[in-house]
């Protein structure tokens, strides 16, 4: 019984983290973006203002990608190059090592922040800080 405490934090820390990567989703083969504005301060601080996630899935064949966004489907990519989950380009959106290498700004129409530009995606840790408020970071380079 004197273990119980440890084993349950253990069991938790094992269930963040694997919510934070998203692993009950890999298994189906889904991944998620995250998108996010930045708010400038006086103090020149980014503010990130989270917008809504957006999951996509690449088809069986490999030739297209569906995209969704608050379980209601966006929209599907056909005529795609599919080599894994990870990396994959359609006509206007591309994905590499799992970063978005294209396609924020076609993307950003699906957002419900989809008014401030520029749009940028960044890890679920993040997104999830910025949902309650408590993400903040210096300007980056890439924020006008």
């Amino acid at each position: 019984m004197r273990d119980l405490p440890g084993t349950l934090l253990l069991i938790a820390l094992l269930g963040l983290g694997g919510w934070l990567l998203d692993l009950h989703h890999a298994v189906s083969g889904e991944r998620f973006l995250y998108p996010v504005v930045c708010e400038m301060s006086a103090a020149r601080t980014c503010t990130l203002k989270p917008g809504t996630a957006i999951g996509f899935k690449a088809s069986e064949d490999g030739r297209s990608i569906t995209l969704w966004g608050a379980s209601v489907l966006l929209n599907r990519l056909e005529g795609c190059t599919v080599r894994d989950a990870r990396n994959w380009s359609c006509s206007h959106v591309e994905m590499r090592d799992g970063e978005l290498t294209n396609g924020a700004q076609f993307l950003a129409g699906f957002t419900s922040r989809s008014d401030v530009y520029p749009l940028v995606f960044v890890p679920k840790w993040r997104w999830a800080g910025a949902k309650v408020g408590i993400e903040t970071l210096d300007k980056p380079a890439f924020w006008p």
